[in-house]
């Protein structure tokens, strides 16, 4: 039986990850609630990076703590916050169980022994709440690239925006919206009701012009090129194609969000959709901006046939001309591509650790789930900021 400032710990396991489940009690709950309270009236969120998860997430967690206590789910839940963490393994060792200072802003709020449950098997961990923790890292593993998403889209946008098309309209729109509700996001943690019905009008606008894109694109075949303003007229495309997969990568980035607040069941579906996005627009990027290099080769081709012929030929010959209009055409698609490929490079790099972050199978060190009941109803959100510090 736990005392009123007392911390019950229960560590849950599965073949993708290893959670501790921690209840909070009386005096350090109190404490704990009144510091993430205090956090929640000053910036509007209860820690810095708070993002909010559906309350049946941590409800997954408290019934297979529950059973390993062997309380009922009621009585688990009553009076008690409740953090979870991904790496219990860096608790510390005290005496027979594992000791914490309980974090508020202004420094440690108090400090207990863990009282470990009586059982010392692990429980399985659910799914839901693995799903969640690993997805917060996603969450953040984005952010990291998305800077860089920015100013590479920044430039397209100013690109695109000199031409007057129906199809660039609706793009740019779209993406101003997914903008603007990712800003509010950040902002939130959380996602309102008018959050997610603009966002799913945006990418439903999104996918049609996605689609059509990628069609006008594809359908410019490199050796049909023969002056600049059939590339000029390709480079527009290709660019719209390219701007698309940045606002692509966003939507599925804030899908996985409104997944893990909204649907938890399907948060392993939107993550998979999210690596198979990244990793479809790494495909797509190699494969768009090698044209400059395929125009070379055929200029090179073009050049070697008149080298063979003589003086009177070369003058007579239309080749000659096609020659001059596809090393202006070479010249326009080489100036577009590098606009883009110079900051491609960090971007890739940041894709191809955010790929490999969503298909690792270790998922230790994922951050800390939090949830309680209080008059206002239930609070459910994840944080990477050590709720729970250890004490030396």
């Amino acid at each position: 039986m736990t005392g009123p400032t007392d911390i019950a710990v229960q560590r849950l396991a599965n073949e993708e990850s290893e959670i501790a489940l921690f209840s909070l009690q009386g005096d350090i709950r109190e404490r704990s609630l009144a510091s993430l309270q205090s956090a929640y009236l000053e910036s509007g969120k209860f820690t810095q990076d708070a993002r909010t998860v559906s309350p049946q997430t941590a409800k997954s967690l408290l019934v297979a703590g529950a059973a390993a206590g062997g309380t009922g789910l009621s009585a688990a839940t009553a009076g008690t916050l409740f953090m979870a963490t991904a790496d219990p393994s860096t608790l510390m060792q005290l005496g027979a169980g594992v000791g914490a200072a309980v974090m508020g802003p202004s420094g440690i709020t108090a400090q207990a022994a863990f009282l470990p449950v009586a059982s010392s098997v692990p429980v399985v961990a659910p799914l839901l709440a693995v799903h969640a923790l690993s997805t917060a890292v996603t969450m953040r593993q984005f952010e990291l690239m998305d800077r860089k998403i920015d100013e590479i889209k920044t430039t397209l946008d100013r690109m695109l925006a000199r031409y007057e098309a129906e199809m660039t309209a609706q793009l740019i729109t779209a993406s101003s919206i997914i903008d603007e509700v990712q800003h509010q996001y950040e902002a939130t943690g959380r996602f309102s009701q008018d959050m997610l019905i603009r966002l799913a009008l945006a990418e439903r606008d999104l996918r049609i012009v996605a689609q059509r894109a990628r069609v006008l694109a594809d359908s410019y075949d490199i050796d049909h090129v023969q002056d600049a303003d059939a590339a000029k007229r390709a480079n527009h495309d290709i660019q719209a194609a390219i701007f698309t997969t940045f606002v692509e990568l966003r939507a599925a980035y804030l899908r996985v969000g409104v997944d893990n607040q909204e649907n938890p069941g399907t948060v392993a579906t939107s993550r998979s959709r999210l690596a198979q996005t990244l990793s479809e627009s790494l495909s797509l990027w190699d494969k768009l901006l090698g044209r400059a290099t395929q125009l070379e080769e055929r200029i090179g081709r073009q050049e070697t046939a008149l080298k063979d012929r003589n003086l009177l030929q070369k003058l007579a010959s239309s080749e000659k001309k096609e020659l001059e209009s596809m090393q202006e055409a070479h010249r326009e698609t080489q100036k577009a591509e590098r606009t883009i490929i110079d900051g491609l490079g960090p971007l890739k790099h940041d894709i191809a650790s955010t790929l490999e972050q969503l298909e690792s199978a270790d998922q230790k060190g994922q951050g800390t789930l939090v949830y309680w009941q209080d008059d206002d109803g239930e609070h459910a959100f994840t944080t990477s900021e050590q709720l729970l510090r250890l004490v030396p």
